[in-house]
Parts: C-alpha cells; structure tokens; sequence
C-alpha cells in the first residue's frame, strides 16, 4: 500500500517522502529504506478512546 505511490513519486523525479508510522509500522518501513527522523505526538480528547 506505500510502496506503489513512493515508486510513483521516484518516477515522477521526486526524492523525498514523509511518512508517519506507528511503532508496530516502523520494521516495514525500514525495510523499503525509509530511516526515522524525527517523532510526533499525538493527543486526543479525553473520552475518545481508540477506534
């Protein structure tokens, strides 16, 4: 599901992509060459719970 779209860009002559991914998300994203840059937090209301 990312791989398709990040070789599209590549062909369309683009050379940076961001992606977001949970800790579960990151092994296969290493594995197509992405590195970890940076770290965002997310909040959300209190209540609203995972969905």
């Amino acid at each position: 599901m990312t791989l398709r779209p990040l070789l599209d860009a590549r062909a369309s002559g683009l050379r940076r992509a961001i992606l977001q991914a949970s800790a579960d998300e990151q092994g296969p994203c290493s594995g197509i060459g992405s590195v970890a840059t940076g770290q965002i937090t997310e909040h959300e209301p209190p209540g609203e719970g995972a969905r």
